[in-house]
């Protein structure tokens, strides 16, 4: 590896980022398969390690926030007791899918 490719290793920032949210016709739901140029960038970090760090604290926090919006629902429903995800994707700033952002 020469000092030009690590260089540029270096460079490669990561995003902690989110899909949209859609609520056609009325139930809102989550559009994991939308183009990333319709996501939101959540945080910008400097490593994956940091990016996957801050992912977990993201997911606790998502579900803590679905789960005390309407607490007898989810005791009703066992479905909703498994794990909450909104989708949240770490992606390198230098992902070719970014180009249409």
């Amino acid at each position: 590896m020469n000092l030009r490719h690590t260089a540029a290793l270096a460079l490669v920032g990561w995003y902690l980022m989110l899909p949209p949210m859609n609520s056609w016709p009325r139930t809102p739901w989550i559009d994991r398969n939308a183009p990333f140029s319709k996501w939101t960038i959540q945080a910008t970090l400097n490593s994956a390690n940091d990016c996957e760090v801050a992912r977990d604290k993201h997911e606790i926090d998502f579900a803590l926030a679905v789960k005390s919006a309407n607490p007898k629902r989810h005791e009703a429903d066992p479905n909703l007791s498994s794990p909450i995800d909104d989708g949240a994707l770490c992606i390198a700033s230098d992902d070719p899918r970014l180009k249409g952002k």
